[in-house]
């Protein structure tokens, strides 16, 4: 058995020891979270102002958009949905709030066809002071289990300063005995070198401090996780930069658009936080974008790896005091690898950081913009999607063409052409002419992918002429790459150099 360096505060070796042992014996194995898990959660819309009636009406909304065939399943009723106290040492609902409890709130998910998800923290109370489940894990996982209980959300706070690892995997062991597949969502905030044990714990595992509804946040939460744990996403095992804010505050459609594609390639947990009864024509269509749906749900397809722009150092990254109410109150380091307790520093949510409240274009280190990609499987062969994403608070981005789309790989060999699509205009590029270093291209509005028509297909030399939507403060694109042979008689249409970094 390897050793690896871990924090565990002032705890002595027999901890660090028997912990290895946790590690090495038991691992979480329910076969859930083979792809992001989809849904939605009520705590960014509606904190404790949750009840039976509003998910009820949440429910109703799901099918009646038709969400859940879109892969929104789950609806996980957050804090503040316990009693104050225990009965007969096992956690219980609310009977204001839930007035026929918790078995039947499930059963009714279940009869709609949709998963039930619940929250407990791994504390003596949960973030909003309610019961949690530190020295309860089997009873309360039993409870959970005997209730129909689809997804577990597991938070971090009045942990007692006890060591996460031995928490967290408590947790896990009790959901494993009970039988029942479980899918365990570690809400533990990425401290104490999470990213070195977290992915065999949970099906998913939180890399910061809580998100709020502003672009900042936003951005800080998607930079902390991507910057420093990209390497650790797989299947059962995703980085959760938090649950989304699309819909909500005061966020521009642009901007709710961003952060979807952000979430997307990030390959993160698609949980809504909006009131879905407000929900728009122009809300659903950002999160019903079934072309990136299905790279998202699809296994086979990593996270993305920044290629430019992917120097966000001067973003703080947050932490929080367990014996604090997180949603509340969080402070900063700059250091995310460092676990520590400082005095909490009010109304300052994920990604703001201590120099720049908002605008952090003038970091002398950010580029202007970024450009992610990642690869999957396609008709043809692999597939690069690329997102480019402008930062700029008040400046549209001018890019001038793909002249550098080899070093995401899309390098087609003098055999071979290159189709591109935008997917959120759901529409094949297409040139129109070509005069010197400057291609004139359009969109063509349907789906088709015609190997006839050639005037979709891109070879390397016309790559470096494609030119780049000028793009908004804050707007992004998503291009798919596919690389087909030029005929059908060429025998090999592999892409050269993809994305194997």
């Amino acid at each position: 058995m390897t050793t690896t360096s871990l924090w565990f505060g002032n705890y002595d070796v027999a901890v660090v020891v028997w912990v290895s042992l946790v590690l090495w014996v038991s691992a979480l194995d329910n076969g859930l979270g083979r792809a992001p898990p989809m849904g939605w959660n009520s705590w960014n819309t509606f904190h404790c102002q949750v009840n039976q009636k509003l998910i009820i009406q949440t429910a109703q909304q799901i099918k009646a958009w038709k969400l859940d065939q879109l892969g929104y399943r789950y609806v996980n009723i957050d804090d503040c949905w316990m009693s104050m106290t225990r009965d007969n040492g096992k956690l219980v609902a609310d009977p204001q709030r839930f007035p026929n409890g918790m078995k039947w709130m499930g059963d009714y998910l279940h009869e709609q066809g949709l998963l039930f998800g619940i929250y407990s923290s791994a504390g003596v109370r949960t973030c909003a002071g309610y019961p949690a489940s530190l020295g309860h894990e089997r009873v309360d996982a039993q409870t959970f289990a005997d209730w129909g209980v689809d997804y577990l959300k597991y938070d971090n706070c009045f942990n007692l300063q006890q060591p996460s690892i031995v928490r967290y995997a408590a947790m896990r062991n009790a959901l494993n005995a009970t039988g029942r597949p479980i899918l365990y969502s570690l809400c533990q905030w990425g401290t104490e070198q999470s990213w070195q044990w977290a992915a065999s714990m949970g099906n998913t595992w939180r890399t910061t401090g809580d998100i709020e509804p502003h672009w900042s946040s936003i951005v800080g939460c998607f930079w902390q996780s991507q910057q420093q744990h990209a390497d650790q996403s797989r299947p059962g095992a995703w980085l959760d930069p938090d649950m989304m804010e699309v819909g909500n505050g005061n966020l521009t459609w642009v901007e709710n658009k961003s952060h979807f594609s952000l979430w997307i390639l990030a390959k993160a947990p698609l949980l809504l936080g909006n009131d879905l009864s407000q929900l728009t024509p122009e809300l659903f269509s950002i999160i019903s974008n079934r072309e990136l749906i299905d790279i998202h749900q699809d296994p086979d397809t990593p996270q993305a790896t920044c290629y430019v722009g992917c120097d966000k150092t001067n973003w703080c990254a947050p932490n929080v005091d367990g014996e604090h109410i997180i949603h509340e109150s969080d402070f900063y380091i700059c250091n995310p690898t460092t676990t520590t307790t400082a005095t909490t520093k009010d109304d300052e949510p994920c990604g703001h950081s201590h120099h720049n409240n908002n605008n952090h274009n003038n970091n002398n280190n950010d580029e202007d913009y970024s450009i992610l990609a990642t690869t999957r499987k396609g008709k043809h062969d692999n597939v690069i999607v690329a997102l480019i994403i402008n930062w700029h608070d008040t400046e549209t981005l001018q890019l001038q063409t793909w002249n550098a789309v080899q070093i995401l790989g899309v390098a087609p060999f003098p055999n071979q052409r290159v189709m591109i699509r935008d997917l959120w205009k759901h529409a094949s590029v297409r040139k129109q002419s070509r005069g010197g270093d400057r291609m004139v291209i359009d969109n063509d509005d349907d789906n088709d992918d015609d190997d006839d028509d050639d005037d979709d297909k891109f070879t390397f030399d016309d790559l470096q002429h494609v030119p780049i939507p000028p793009l908004a403060p804050h707007d992004c694109l998503v291009y798919s790459f596919t690389t087909i042979p030029a005929v059908a008689a060429v025998a090999s249409n592999s892409i050269g150099g993809i994305l194997d970094e």
